[in-house]
């Protein structure tokens, strides 16, 4: 048998992969990624641990991260699907919005470009929405439109649930240079699915774009 996975020490390593990051957009991915690994530690489920393999490949894909650097997630979803880990939990792990500067509170949005019809981007952000437009068109060479947002509470949630609902709908054979969180669908698809979210994990929606 393999050597057993420590997901306390998997869950450092993810830690401090986000903590050296430097660049505002791979930033957020590798929080995604250090988030999900939280949760499959928090339930060490396959559901869990296959979030994780999701939000760590968009990581591990962005243009700025290195093509070397090491990847987690397949260690940890092998590790959970044949129940072989241990958890060393000397510190424990804080809870989203309990570690000083995390950011817990902001917007899960659904966005459309011109040059991706038919398309729809969903993700997070504890920017203003209009900051993030610009920073995405600065980074991507091309504009979005946020059609609709939700500022909320642990918005990388929302975000993380909402990829895995929605993933047989992810686009597919995206370059490395590109984002991977584009989508078939529409907005009134991700507004049902952010709702549902909200009442099944007992999450607060303060504000939305499809209410007065």
């Amino acid at each position: 048998m393999n050597q057993s996975e420590d997901l306390y020490q998997i869950t450092k390593l993810v830690k401090q992969r986000y903590e050296r990051t430097k660049d505002e957009h791979q930033k957020e991915l590798a929080w995604l990624a250090y988030q999900s690994m939280k949760l499959v530690r928090e339930d060490p489920s396959i559901e869990n641990a296959e979030a994780f393999v999701d939000t760590e490949q968009d990581f591990l894909f962005h243009p700025n991260t290195r093509r070397n650097t090491v990847s987690y997630s397949e260690r940890v979803l092998e590790a959970v699907k044949s129940n072989n880990y241990n958890d060393d939990s000397r510190p424990n792990i804080n809870h989203a919005g309990n570690e000083k500067n995390t950011p817990y509170l902001g917007y899960v949005y659904v966005a459309r470009s011109d040059t991706k019809p038919n398309q729809i981007k969903i993700g997070y952000t504890t920017m203003e929405l209009g900051k993030r437009m610009q920073t995405y068109k600065t980074r991507y060479g091309y504009s979005i439109n946020i059609t609709v947002y939700a500022f909320v509470d642990l918005p990388h949630k929302f975000e993380i649930e909402l990829h895995r609902a929605l993933k047989e709908l992810r686009v597919s054979g995206f370059e490395r240079k590109e984002s991977n969180e584009w989508f078939y669908g529409d907005e009134e698809l991700v507004i049902g699915w952010i709702k549902h979210i909200a009442t099944r994990d007992n999450l607060s929606i303060f504000r939305n774009s499809w209410q007065n």
